[in-house]
């Protein structure tokens, strides 16, 4: 998990031009803006003694949008082998 945030963030300084969103208050806020339904979000639901916690964007993924498109940022650290991680 952290190589995967280490990665991402590598990514993130090699396009600061793009409008990152860094908060999950702001990736919700502008993913209504764009009339998509929250309930359509990657989300996680924490159980407890307190009760329920819902998380959106849990994994915390970077994501920039810009006027005409919208940049996720998914690595995959290839764990099972060097090979993801030297391409």
């Amino acid at each position: 998990m952290l190589l995967r945030r280490l990665l991402s963030l590598d990514y993130v300084l090699e396009y600061p031009e793009l409008s990152w969103l860094p908060t999950e208050p702001e990736k919700v806020g502008c993913f209504k803006h764009l009339s998509i339904p929250r309930r359509k979000l990657p989300r996680r639901v924490c159980r407890g003694a307190a009760g329920k916690t819902r998380r959106d964007f849990a994994l915390k993924p970077p994501i920039a949008v810009e006027a005409d498109r919208t940049v996720f940022v998914r690595l995959d650290p290839g764990h099972s082998t060097d090979q993801g991680l030297r391409s």
